[in-house]
Formats: C-alpha cells, sequence, structure tokens
C-alpha cells in the first residue's frame, strides 16, 4: 500500500516568498483574493482527497481573516480544520468567520478541552464535528472519511 502524496499550501506574507521544500506545490498570497480562488482550482483539479486547513487569526488576509473563506467555499473535497485560538468573545467579522468557517468544514480538531466547550457553548457546534487531539501531530483514520 502506497502513502498518500502530501500537498501543501502555504500562505505567504510577502511578495517574494519563501524557499518551500517541494511539497509546497501552490503558494497563496495573503492579501491576494484571486490566489485563494486560484488554489481552490489546484486543489480540486489535482483531485486532491482531503484539505487540512490551519486556522488562527492573523495567517489569512481580509477583514479578521475573511479571504480563507474564498478557497473553503470552491473545495470539492472534505474540509478538516484545525482551530489553533478559539475566540470566547469574537467581534462581528471574526465571528462571521468563525461561523462560516464552521459551516464549510467537515471536522474541526481542537488542542484543548476548553476549545470543545466554547465551540458547543458559543459557536454552536454539534459534538460529533468536532475531534480533540492533545498536541498538533495529527493522525487522521480513514473512517473519518469513509462513505457510508
Amino acid at each position: 500500500r502506497s502513502k498518500p502524496e502530501i500537498i501543501v499550501v502555504p500562505v505567504n506574507d510577502i511578495a517574494q516568498g519563501y524557499d518551500y521544500p517541494d511539497r509546497a506545490r501552490f503558494e497563496i498570497y495573503e492579501n491576494d483574493l484571486s490566489s485563494y480562488r486560484h488554489a481552490a482550482d489546484f486543489l480540486n483539479i489535482n483531485q486532491v482527497g482531503a484539505v487540512c486547513i490551519q486556522h488562527e487569526f492573523g495567517i489569512y488576509g481580509g477583514p479578521a481573516g475573511s479571504h480563507v473563506l474564498s478557497l473553503l467555499e470552491r473545495l470539492q473535497m472534505p474540509i478538516i480544520t484545525v482551530l489553533h485560538t478559539i475566540l470566547r468573545e469574537p467581534d462581528r467579522e471574526q465571528r462571521m468567520v468563525m461561523d462560516r468557517l464552521i459551516q464549510y468544514s467537515d471536522r474541526l480538531v481542537v488542542m484543548s478541552k476548553k476549545g470543545i466547550k466554547i465551540l458547543i457553548d458559543v459557536y454552536g457546534v454539534p459534538e460529533e464535528q468536532i475531534d480533540f487531539t492533545w498536541d498538533t501531530r495529527l493522525h487522521f483514520y480513514r473512517s473519518a472519511f469513509s462513505q457510508t
């Protein structure tokens, strides 16, 4: 059994980008909304099996990082979102981004029990949509994405 290919799509915060390893096959430019759309096209055309988004406020361009939503809304595969910060009292724009991020995500991964509670209590996320890991070395199992 062969290992699946892992493709990385980093977000650049400088125009010249960075010297990435070969796994980085497409680059998003933080404040260029069209690059998020092009990244979605790239991932869809390459028939990627699943996408794992690392979400932290401040990584993505647009108000409260809203540019990432242009990527997510176009993807045609399961989306797993790792939430590094979960705001208990988001402002209006942060709340809109989180609500849509939750809507687009098939699974949400958090690294604290407190994060689970905030997602359920503040954002109304069903517990079944949330996965917990003690650390950031995530292990995904085939059963998480099997068709039933």
